[in-house]
């Protein structure tokens, strides 16, 4: 399984992680995006912040390389399947 460098970011009103991806998928332009001015929605609260103003970490996170990953009855954090 190939992983990637992933940009998250916490919502400053209820504390949801999620998620953002940047122009180019390298750790500098990820770094670069998550201290800018860019303005991001929560899927949970829809409240809409800078990327500047949040905590936000980047990480090494695995991606479905073409292998078909078997579905789990629970749901990630995130509300994605097959994470």
């Amino acid at each position: 399984m190939l992983s990637i460098h992933t940009g998250f970011v916490v919502c400053p009103t209820c504390k949801a992680r999620f998620a953002v991806a940047a122009s180019q998928p390298t750790v500098q332009a990820l770094y670069d995006y998550l201290h800018s001015d860019a303005e991001v929605k929560c899927p949970t609260c829809e409240t809409v912040f800078t990327t500047a103003s949040a905590k936000s970490s980047i990480e090494f996170e695995p991606v479905n390389d073409g292998v078909t990953l078997t579905s789990s009855p629970e749901r990630s954090i995130d509300g994605l399947d097959n994470h």
